[in-house]
């Protein structure tokens, strides 16, 4: 185990030490100081205390980062610094992760649907862990096999009635009835190709479960389908857990996030490794665990920030004309916003313009069920919202987009132009999906540590 501190290990990134652990105060200095429309830091720190709280929570599951939550190469890296493996999905995938110096044994490509070509694509990049959860993929698997390979072959079941806040089961998954056939029908394939074993089983619990017991009911059925597997002739040592853990903080994201009941991540922890014990007692010993977190760790270290550049005051056309009867501000006819509301011209609504939008990283709004939890700031502090008027408000992005809105119908503060807006725990599906549309290019990341990680 290396000695070195995370930023002398990630020294070739560049990590900027931020001062007092306040990366809000550093990031709004550095648009003011560089004069940026939006910027985001990527804290490795929190990646670092994140990790640790998950070695605390389930000492024998080995983290699997799902590259697709948030490809950035400082968060592949540095997960790969803190001894993470890799949950890969696309060819291009694993070799984000072989370029950060992750072996072939860290990599499981865990899509249960995959292209013949892919499949072949990943073998010549050496993983041979694959998924799966049905009959046809199970043949395309086999049948792209190369010679000399033995195909370890995941099988990926379906949870029931997990409370999970985002299901996954209508896209993957068999069912239990499913899952005994497909086991029945490999051992009847293996017996004319010998280029691949059932090696384990797999879950997707969900997004947002805060319910230890869906990972338990998950885990008994994975060793009741082992003990099937032992009497076909294979020796299945893997159980992947999957992902869909959640923060406390990233949960504030999430459309309804109220609905969801409280939950301890350490609780879900224990729940968990209580039933790997049980497991162990049908897949051997020597049984190994794995997940699949990818909003674990992506979420909370990353922070976006961005400028209002502009701002339109839609005041209500239909209220009576009330100017006759104040006193008039001076001789001429008032044509600003400040003198309209200071004759009490009702605000109907204000209309505000930032430099991140549904194209950028914004755009889990659409993908991701968020209902993104903003903080407002003017210069480098924070504007106190109990004794601010609040405005019915819309926030657009900066495309020429209509829809491309961040912010709709919402109460908050009048901001003024050069004002910030500020979106924590932002990480998990927001730059992995953002584009350059309207020829925007993405919002620029950069990496900080904390002092004690220096």
């Amino acid at each position: 185990m290396t000695t070195q501190s995370l930023a002398k290990r990630l020294s070739d990134l560049q990590p900027h030490i931020i001062p007092n652990n306040d990366s809000t105060d550093y990031m709004l200095k550095y648009c003011m100081e560089k004069d940026l429309d939006a910027m985001a830091v990527v804290n490795v720190s929190i990646l670092k205390r994140q990790v640790e709280l998950w070695k605390r929570a389930m000492p024998s599951v080995w983290p699997h980062y799902a590259i697709k939550c948030n490809p950035h190469p400082v968060i592949v890296r540095t997960l790969h610094e803190l001894g993470c493996g890799f949950d890969a999905a696309s060819p291009n995938e694993v070799e984000k992760a072989l370029s950060v110096g992750s072996t072939i044994s860290s990599i499981i490509y865990a899509n249960p649907q995959k292209q013949a070509v892919n499949i072949k694509k990943v073998y010549e990049l050496g993983v041979d862990t694959f998924t799966f959860d049905s009959e046809m993929e199970l043949i395309k698997m086999i049948e792209n096999t190369p010679e000399g390979k033995i195909g370890q072959f995941v099988l990926r079941i379906l949870p029931v009635n997990t409370g999970a806040h985002q299901n996954f089961g209508s896209k993957f998954g068999a069912s239990k009835k499913e899952s005994e056939r497909l086991l029945k029908l490999a051992q009847r394939l293996a017996q004319t190709h010998k280029n691949f074993t059932i090696a384990g089983f797999s879950f997707h619990v969900g997004t947002g479960c805060p319910f230890g017991e869906a990972y338990v009911k998950a885990i008994q059925e994975c060793t009741r389908l082992c003990s099937l597997a032992q009497e076909l002739g294979f020796a299945p040592k893997l159980i992947d857990i999957g992902g869909g853990f959640i923060t406390q903080e990233a949960l504030l994201h999430l459309k309804d996030h109220e609905s969801i009941p409280s939950f301890n991540f350490m609780d879900i922890g224990a729940a968990i490794e209580k039933q790997l014990i049980e497991a162990r007692k049908v897949f051997g010993e020597d049984m190994k665990a794995i997940s699949e977190p990818g909003r674990f760790f992506a979420s909370n270290c990353v922070k976006l920030v961005t400028r209002v550049y502009g701002r339109r005051i839609m005041f209500d056309d239909n209220e009576p004309d009330v100017i006759e009867q104040m006193p008039k501000v001076d001789e001429e006819e008032s044509l600003t916003e400040s003198d309209m509301m200071i004759r009490q011209n009702k605000i109907e609504h204000v209309k505000y313009y930032v430099g991140e939008g549904m194209y950028g990283y914004f755009n889990n709004i659409m993908f991701d069920h968020v209902l993104p939890n903003m903080r407002f700031f003017r210069n480098e502090f924070p504007l106190d919202e109990q004794d601010c008027e609040k405005h019915i408000s819309y926030i657009f992005g900066p495309t020429c987009d209509s829809m491309d809105c961040i912010l709709e119908g919402k109460q908050i503060p009048l901001l003024e132009i050069g004002d910030f807006i500020v979106v924590e725990c932002f990480g998990a599906y927001t730059w992995a999906g953002a584009t350059e549309f309207n020829g925007i290019a993405v919002t620029q990341m950069v990496t900080v540590v904390e002092p004690e990680d220096a």
